[in-house]
């Protein structure tokens, strides 16, 4: 099962949208998530959902890094 499989899978553990599905949760917050928490963790965990959901976000980040 992929990483995007299991956070489809598993509900926000906290929060504002604490118990919804992490694949019903907005873009919007899930990118004040990662902009605002400071577990590393976290932050890469929800970083990864935005990259799976923004295909062009995943493109920029990749030339970026190179």
């Amino acid at each position: 099962m992929s990483y995007h499989e299991t956070r489809k899978h598993t509900k926000m553990p906290f929060g504002k949208f604490k118990g919804v599905y992490i694949k019903d949760i907005p873009d919007q917050y899930i990118k004040w998530l990662v902009m605002n928490l400071k577990d590393k963790a976290t932050t890469y965990y929800f970083s990864e959902e935005l990259l799976y959901r923004d295909k062009k976000l995943k493109r920029q980040l990749s030339k970026s890094s190179t």
